[in-house]
């Protein structure tokens, strides 16, 4: 399976990050890097939350120095990215188990340069959201497009459950508008 690079702007959500690097634990997929990059944070603030993750994950933490926001955070986590595919993740978002696996997958086998996934809406904690969900839905988990217009032209498209290859946004000179 190829390796994918989560990018999660990080600014003051501790008390979702947890449930956000548990979900990305859970893929049990040893070709991942996250990269968390640090909105107006310092290290030594989120540190005490990293350092459970030591051994199970590839973090990198990153300090933005100038730039802010959102956008700026995205593309410096691009230029750090190692890593074939690259995966935007808000810090107080979560995956469902598998998911980002099986985007992967169908990236991996269609040559894909996108792969969008389906974004579930929910206000609660990971575990109790995972309880209902994966006991009610069994439903996919990949939404497909035939023509790369349809996917940009759809309303629900976002940079987030989006899979993308890093070369295609390379090649296009692809990266988030900062903030003014």
């Amino acid at each position: 399976m190829s390796g994918v690079s989560i990018i999660i702007p990080y600014h003051q959500h501790n008390n979702y990050i947890r449930d956000c690097l548990d979900s990305i634990v859970s893929l049990d997929n040893d070709n991942v890097e996250v990269i968390i990059v640090l909105d107006h944070v310092k290290i030594e603030e989120i540190a005490q939350v990293l350092i459970r993750y030591k051994d199970t994950l590839n973090l990198v933490c990153i300090e933005m120095d100038a730039d802010t926001g959102v956008g700026a955070a995205r593309n410096m986590g691009i230029e750090k990215a190692s890593k074939e595919y690259l995966y935007f993740l808000d810090s107080d978002d979560y995956l469902i188990d598998q998911g980002l696996n099986q985007m992967i997958a169908v990236a991996d086998q269609k040559h894909a340069a996108i792969v969008s996934g389906i974004t579930v809406d929910t206000w609660y904690k990971r575990y109790t959201f995972m309880k209902d969900y994966l006991m009610n839905n069994k439903s996919n988990t990949i939404k497909q497009y035939n023509l790369l217009e349809q996917l940009f032209k759809s309303e629900d498209i976002s940079a987030l459950n989006t899979l993308i290859r890093k070369s295609f946004v390379c090649k296009h000179a692809i990266q988030f508008m900062k903030k003014n």
